[in-house]
């Protein structure tokens, strides 16, 4: 029997993703203004930063608001693209100022790891799943921290309960995967199920 997967839409990474968006919405208008400020200044002779600024806050609104009013998931995460572009602007801006070169190169990652974030927005989105194989079932809620697996064999049923998939074995040991960050938990449980009755294991 093929491995089949069901791809699980994470609510930790949505509220993640949803502080980490008001946060750089903040910081955007706080570097406009910063930018305004810089180029009306009377004593004023360098424009390109301002005006760079000024050019990554401005995208960064616009696409926040552009992604809130289209309400789809592209294939990269234009809004972390804009932030991390926005970030690296910044640290652009702190290599014109007194700091030591351990801080300036510093600086320059946090907006390249967010560039990353963006670009592969689509595969971070996908590496949370339930996945039912030949020889175990398998839940993935988090990037970093590796799934949870149990081997089919040794397993006579299963139950479903608020916060947990359980699946108890012929010991009377029961595995519990935790369905609270699942948005779309009630597709996620018809799925699972449908697959443990397959494999011939019975509702408890």
């Amino acid at each position: 029997m093929p491995d089949e997967i069901f791809l699980i839409d994470s609510r930790r990474f949505t509220r993640g993703r949803r502080v980490q968006t008001v946060q750089h919405f903040i910081g955007a208008f706080i570097l406009v203004f910063t930018a305004v400020r810089h180029l009306t200044a009377p004593d004023n002779h360098h424009y390109v930063l301002p005006v760079l600024e000024l050019l990554a806050g401005a995208a960064l609104i616009v696409t926040v608001i552009v992604e809130k009013v289209k309400k789809t998931h592209p294939r990269v995460g234009w809004v972390e693209i804009a932030g991390g572009v926005m970030m690296l602007v910044e640290a652009i801006a702190k290599t014109q100022e007194p700091h030591t070169l351990a801080f300036r190169i510093v600086s320059f990652v946090p907006p390249v790891i967010l560039l990353l974030f963006g670009f592969f927005d689509q595969q971070i989105r996908h590496s949370f799943y339930m996945r039912a194989g030949e020889e175990r079932f398998e839940l993935k809620l988090r990037v970093v921290l590796p799934s949870r697996k149990v081997n089919w064999d040794g397993l006579r049923s299963y139950r479903v309960t608020e916060k947990h998939l359980e699946l108890l074995r012929e010991d009377g040991e029961a595995r519990k995967f935790p369905l609270r960050d699942i948005k779309n938990r009630e597709a996620a449980v018809a799925w699972a199920v449908q697959q443990f009755e397959r494999r011939g294991l019975t509702a408890a």
